[in-house]
């Protein structure tokens, strides 16, 4: 299914994204299709959970070697007020860690020789270090059945000293119910 939305930062634009008819989301991943993604598994009732977990060793946003571990559980019921009105909602929340590796800034060695015609010479060698990462992931999502999408959402993340890094909030601001259209032939 094809999804655009608007983002807050930049009101003129739309960006488009695919998700699965449950809302998963998915990247190809070392040649196969990977779930990377999946807040919603239906049907969904309190007390209900799941978890997605995959790896990526390629390199992605500067790192290699990441590991996903998230787990998703539904809450319960709960009323949720956004600019688009007040609503009845499945309380999921999100929970869990991301571990990559980074590679640090490079540092050169550099060797002077100093030969018999008094010419110096410079030899020099990378030495690529890694850095850990290790990053806990935090979320709620508020998923009403009879728009069949979240109408508000936030998401967390804090690295190992706890300090948040990331963060990402939705709202539904607006929402006019309406009947699926055919298309024309």
């Amino acid at each position: 299914m094809l999804v655009r939305a608007q983002p807050g930062r930049a009101p003129e634009a739309y960006e488009d994204y695919r998700v699965g008819l449950d809302w998963s989301q998915a990247r190809v991943l070392d040649g196969v299709l990977t779930e990377t993604g999946r807040p919603f598994k239906f049907p969904m009732v309190p007390g209900d959970s799941w978890t997605v977990d995959f790896s990526q060793a390629e390199q992605h946003e500067g790192q290699t070697n990441t590991h996903w571990n998230v787990t998703y559980e539904v809450v319960g019921w709960t009323v949720v007020t956004t600019p688009a009105g007040t609503f009845r909602a499945l309380e999921i929340k999100e929970a869990g860690s991301i571990e990559a590796e980074r590679a640090a800034p490079q540092v050169r060695a550099t060797t002077l020789l100093a030969t018999t015609k008094r010419k110096i010479k410079s030899s020099g060698k990378n030495d690529v270090r890694h850095q850990s990462i290790h990053n806990m992931v935090y979320g709620e999502f508020y998923y009403v059945p009879s728009i069949k999408y979240y109408v508000k959402s936030f998401e967390e993340q804090y690295n190992a000293d706890n300090v948040r890094t990331g963060w990402d909030e939705d709202a539904l601001v607006a929402f006019r119910p309406g009947v699926l259209a055919t298309p024309h032939r």
